[in-house]
Parts: structure tokens; C-alpha cells; sequence
């Protein structure tokens, strides 16, 4: 298997131990899980951190979700860092044209704050 559907067998796993009623999509599908209630999801994962610079040296985990090319196809993006085992739980319509959305985490400070307040936030899962 590659470290892609590990991930999402990993995404669908946690989501379920949450109550949230899931189903993973085959192989090249557009979007990998499916909600109970309609909600289609894309698991993104990092497995390398980079520095966000020589002199601030925070953790920067990178995502890509390159909705410049492909538009609104999913409700939400689940980012899995791997080094970390945290989650962000973000929704489509927060993330405008971009193609890779950025994390610093731990967060060094509020300017860097927009992701990490998605956090964990897999109630959003359940209400939109």
C-alpha cells in the first residue's frame, strides 16, 4: 500500500472512533472518504517538515491541495502530519485558490494562526 491509503485507512479509522459514519473511495477517485452525511473529504498527509526560515527556524508542515486546478471537489481537507499525529480539519470554503496551504506547528504565534484553528476541529465534520 502506498503512504497515501495508509493515511486514509489512518483518517477513516480515527473518524469512525469519533462516531462519524465514513466510507473510503477507491483508488483515484477525486476525493478519498465519503460522510454519512454526504460530506466528501480529502486526506492530504505531510511527512516532511521544512523551516519557515533561517532566522525564525518554526516547523512548517506543507499540504497540497491544488484547488487551483481542480476547483471546489470536496467539502473538506483533512491534513495528517505524520511526525506529529495532529490533524487540521479545514473546509473547502476557507481556502481560497491556493494550491498548497501552509502549517506552522507547534504555532509559533498568532500571524500564523489562520490553519491552526482548525486544530482537531472534527466537529465541523458533523454540523458543516
Amino acid at each position: 500500500a502506498k503512504p497515501g491509503s495508509e493515511i486514509e485507512n489512518l483518517v477513516s479509522k480515527k473518524l469512525t472512533s469519533l462516531g462519524i459514519e465514513n466510507k473510503q473511495m477507491p483508488h483515484l477517485h477525486p476525493f478519498d472518504i465519503m460522510l454519512g452525511n454526504g460530506f466528501k473529504v480529502d486526506v492530504k498527509a505531510c511527512f516532511v517538515e521544512k523551516k519557515t526560515s533561517q532566522i525564525q527556524k518554526h516547523t512548517m508542515y506543507s499540504f497540497a491541495v491544488s484547488k487551483k486546478k481542480r476547483g471546489d471537489y470536496c467539502d473538506f481537507f483533512i491534513c495528517y502530519i505524520a511526525k506529529t499525529g495532529d490533524y487540521f480539519i479545514i473546509p473547502n470554503d476557507q481556502i481560497n485558490t491556493v494550491d498548497v496551504i501552509y502549517i506552522a506547528w507547534p504555532t509559533p504565534n498568532r500571524s500564523w494562526a489562520k490553519w491552526t484553528s482548525f486544530h482537531n476541529r472534527f466537529d465541523l465534520l458533523k454540523t458543516g
